[in-house]
């Protein structure tokens, strides 16, 4: 049978090799770390513009309309739409997403 002072020494032993082990629980970030570069949602979402109202049903399509109505799908800049208006050379049945 063990005596209190062995048992004593004992969980000490093993608080000393847990807390070198296992991160406590909070805070777990380390010295080197920073939420500063971090946006909070109430930034994010100023950030973010107000879009409602900005659409309607004549110019947005669901994924079934859109796979029924277009053959496929063109990334183009601003000014590589422009130009292909301006040619009139926009082609029927092709959806052309300005990046």
């Amino acid at each position: 049978m063990a005596t209190k002072t062995e048992v004593d020494e004992a969980i000490a032993a093993a608080k000393v090799e847990a807390d070198a082990k296992y991160q406590a629980k909070g805070n777990y970030l380390t010295e080197h770390q920073s939420l500063d570069s971090y946006y909070t949602k109430a930034e994010v979402n100023a950030l973010i513009p107000d879009i409602s109202g900005k659409a309607d049903a004549s110019t947005v399509y669901t994924k079934t309309q859109i796979d029924n109505k277009f053959l496929r799908g063109v990334m183009v800049s601003q000014e590589e739409y422009d130009a292909l208006v301006a040619a009139g050379e926009i082609e029927e049945n092709v959806l052309y997403i300005i990046v």
